[in-house]
Parts: C-alpha cells; sequence; structure tokens
C-alpha cells in the first residue's frame, strides 16, 4: 500500500523503563461523509429538494443532524449510495 493520502501520528509514551513510539496510520482516500450542498450537487438538485428528501415519510434521504451543530445535515457515501439505488426513478433517472 502506498503511503499517499496516509496520515501518520506518532505517540510517545513509556513502557517498561523504555521509550515507546507508536505509529497510527489514518487513511482519508476517498470522503465517507457529505453536507447536505454536497449531495445536491452530486445528485444535479437544489438543496431545498435535497431537504424536502430528508422530511419524505417513506425512505427519506438518510441524514444525520449532530448534536453539537445548530444547522445542516451529513450524509454517509455507503448510505447515499444505497439510497440512489432504491429511488434513482424518484430522482428522475434517464430509462434504458
Amino acid at each position: 500500500m502506498s503511503d499517499a493520502g496516509v496520515k501518520k501520528i506518532k505517540a510517545k509514551g513509556e513502557g517498561a523503563g523504555r521509550r515507546q513510539v507508536a505509529e497510527i496510520k489514518l487513511t482519508c482516500t476517498e470522503k465517507d461523509i457529505y453536507t447536505i450542498e454536497e449531495v445536491a450537487e452530486m445528485l444535479h438538485i437544489n438543496k431545498h429538494l435535497a431537504y424536502k428528501l430528508i422530511k419524505l415519510p417513506e425512505d427519506p434521504l438518510p441524514a444525520r443532524q449532530l448534536r453539537f451543530r445548530t444547522r445542516g445535515y451529513l450524509v454517509t457515501r455507503r448510505e447515499l449510495n444505497e439510497w440512489v439505488e432504491r429511488n434513482a426513478p424518484l430522482l428522475g433517472s434517464p430509462e434504458r
């Protein structure tokens, strides 16, 4: 695995009289969480429609609002992909 897109963090600690250094790799190859504005752009809809899709009574757009945020929702890539597959006709995808 290449180290491109990998952030390395070194943590120092004491153990059995020796200084130990641990290395933790955080990989961020693709974006896993999107804002509603980003989702709207990807779906080629305006953000007001994206907010309406969140409020659908059946199979709403899977978005979460964090407790400490006063506004805005977040959507995971996996849940968005699954939702789009189930709701492609709703978004007006062309027939093949």
